[in-house]
This record gives C-alpha cells, sequence and structure tokens, in this order.
C-alpha cells in the first residue's frame, strides 16, 4: 500500500480524492536532523515521514523552525564572507 501513496495514478486520484502523485521531498531528507521524521525512523514514524517529508513538508513544525534557523545561518554567513 505504500507503494501506491507514491505513485498514485489519475485514475486512483480520482477514485480516492486524499489521494495525492507523489511531490518534493522535503531538503532535509538528505541531511535530516535528529528531530526530523525521517532520522532513525521507526515503524511508528513511518507515516508522518511519508507525508511530511514526501511533500507536505510546508506544513511540518519541524521543517518550519528548521528552515527559519537555516536560512539565519546562510544569512549570516553571507554576509560574513563579503
Amino acid at each position: 500500500m505504500v507503494s501506491s501513496f507514491i505513485t498514485t495514478s489519475q485514475s486512483d486520484a480520482a477514485e480516492h480524492p486524499s489521494a495525492q502523485p507523489f511531490q518534493e521531498l522535503c531538503r532535509f531528507v538528505t541531511k535530516p536532523f535528529s528531530t526530523c521524521h525521517c532520522f532513525a525512523i521507526t515503524s511508528s514514524k513511518v507515516p508522518l515521514a511519508l507525508y511530511f517529508c514526501g511533500g507536505h513538508y510546508l506544513e511540518c513544525s519541524i521543517y518550519q523552525q528548521q528552515s527559519g534557523s537555516v536560512e539565519k545561518n546562510e544569512m549570516y554567513e553571507a554576509r560574513c564572507s563579503e
């Protein structure tokens, strides 16, 4: 059933309005923080990781918090390198 979540066809989406095609992954999936849903994943975290890391990351409180921190660090580093 997990694969159908990731590769939803148009006919599946019509039958299941809540099903959505695969979207862009969260940018922190490749280098997750220790608080991320995809870090040290367990069976209880799989649904959260699929939902938030697999396309709905803008709704994720972890993403929102870390994204603000990362952007502040990037701006600081850019100013220091000028």
